[in-house]
């Protein structure tokens, strides 16, 4: 269940002495880490992607089911898939194993985990879209859509704050900043120094690098959009005209019982719990 980079090296291992079935709520694969660029460099994310169809079932020989899993009946040894032609009916996928690759999003404060990073596919996040993101092209047109909207801001010199200091935050600062040199970028967080899981040298380096191309930084501060001591803090007492949040994990696992869900964790928990 997943089909991302996880998903996909576990295909290639067990495709020759399994039949494998995979399931994916969209129609295409995306390489996730790259896909930052594609916002400020349209024309990149065309080598991020590929059909699954294409590669799943025509070149690695397995079958391939393109549907959100709504639920795993473990007992009857079954998923019921919602496929995404003709979602009012469910088809089960019976199985001897299931291995789940479903990934995470990344923004603690959208309920969901809604950010750049990854595509909009989940019907409980769906509601009220425009655009279906399970489908290449409306991916597509969300990048150009962003890819416009950044192009306006810079001509208006607007500001932007990055709420995060992860790898994905920084890349983001660091990838506006230097497609659109015109947008005042301002990265604030709560943790001490950006790269936290990182040796000192690296955080060190990359704090020189911000700073020295007019990046902003802030830390050991909470983000709260309705707190005037927040934005006089970072400097931006008018607020920012554009705010992007890459920081928390968000689970995915919309499918698994509550039972199987821990109560904590990163994001409010969600996570799935295992006995060993």
């Amino acid at each position: 269940l997943g089909a991302g980079v996880a998903g996909l090296a576990a295909v290639r291992q067990l495709r020759h002495d399994f039949y494998v079935t995979v399931v994916d709520a969209k129609e295409y694969f995306e390489f996730t880490p790259g896909i930052l660029r594609a916002y400020v460099k349209p024309e990149h994310w065309e080598t991020l992607v590929f059909p699954y169809q294409e590669v799943l079932e025509d070149r690695m020989k397995v079958t391939f089911k393109c549907g959100e899993v709504v639920a795993i009946r473990c007992q009857d040894h079954c998923a019921a898939v919602r496929m995404i032609w003709g979602e009012a009916a469910l088809e089960e996928i019976d199985f001897h194993f299931c291995l789940i690759a479903s990934g995470c999003n990344f923004n603690q404060f959208s309920r969901y985990g809604t950010s750049p990073w990854f595509p909009v596919i989940h019907q409980v996040a769906r509601q009220g879209s425009e655009l279906d993101e399970r489908f290449m092209e409306s991916r597509r047109r969300t990048i150009l859509r962003e890819h416009q909207q950044l192009t306006d801001l810079n001509l208006r010199k607007a500001s932007v704050l990055v709420v995060g200091a992860g790898y994905q935050a920084m890349q983001w600062a660091c990838e506006l900043n230097y497609f659109f040199p015109s947008l005042r970028v301002f990265l604030a967080d709560f943790m001490p120094r950006c790269l936290g899981p990182l040796p000192e040298d690296a955080a060190a380096y990359c704090e020189d690098y911000m700073r020295s191309h007019g990046i902003s930084t802030q830390y050991n501060v909470k983000y709260d959009e309705n707190s005037e001591a927040f934005w006089q803090r970072i400097g931006l007492p008018e607020r920012a005209d554009r705010t992007y949040v890459l920081s928390g994990a968000k689970h995915s696992n919309y499918f698994v019982d509550e039972a199987a869900q821990s109560q904590r964790g990163p994001g409010g928990g969600g996570w799935i719990l295992v006995n060993k």
